[in-house]
């Protein structure tokens, strides 16, 4: 888990230099293995363990730091506007494999304009081995790289209109030559138009 040491203290107050962190976190249980400099300040690689996956992202490591050096943890917070109308008005949400995932949520976002990212967001997903694509998809990677949480954007405009919006959760059946893992996997999808379909299912043959 590679994690930023600036973005850490933005939950954070740490006034221990990055190598102490690092000693820090390695003598607690979570080994960083390096340390490096980026354009985005220092990184520390961290080796997490199957049994801390609340670590995963920068806000569980931040909850680690806040425990060592016995300092307050900064809440998340994030007030987007909302208005009456209802997320259900303009999409839902179906699982069809709830064994394999037992809760998916959606938002509906209104007025977003895609296009390139600030520079300090291009910066960060950079440093962390994460290309940028445009503010939309940089904003959902953002957020899992911070809480752990993945996400992923769907444009409504390209749901199939009969449909009205439908994102599928449901086991992913692919060809058996694409079989390498024998755990079930899930995907979730949105219900777009037949000629999309179409292209997406040659893809797969090809």
């Amino acid at each position: 888990m590679k994690i930023l040491y600036n973005w850490l203290k933005e939950f954070v107050d740490v006034t221990a230099t990055p190598e102490d962190l690092r000693a820090r976190l390695s003598l607690s249980g979570t080994a960083v293995e390096a340390l490096e400099q980026t354009p985005a300040g220092p990184l520390l690689d961290a080796e997490l363990t199957s049994n801390r996956a609340d670590c995963l992202g920068h806000y569980g490591i931040a909850r680690e730091a806040a425990a060592l050096y016995r300092l307050p943890l900064n809440p998340v917070e994030a007030y987007p506007r909302e208005v009456a109308e209802y997320a259900k008005t303009a999409t839902r949400v179906d699982i069809e494999s709830p064994e394999l995932c037992g809760r998916y949520t959606a938002r509906v976002l209104r007025g977003v304009k895609v296009g390139p990212s600030p520079d300090w967001l291009r910066q960060r997903l950079e440093a962390l081995g994460q290309a940028s694509i445009n503010n939309v998809v940089d904003a959902t990677n953002y957020v899992m790289l911070e809480l752990g949480h993945p996400l992923h954007a769907f444009d409504p405009k390209r749901f199939c209109s009969n449909r009205r919006g439908l994102i599928l959760f449901r086991f992913a059946a692919l060809p058996k030559r694409w079989d390498c893992a024998p755990k079930p996997r899930c995907v979730s999808s949105a219900a777009r138009t037949p000629k999309w379909r179409r292209w997406l299912r040659d893809v797969v043959r090809n």
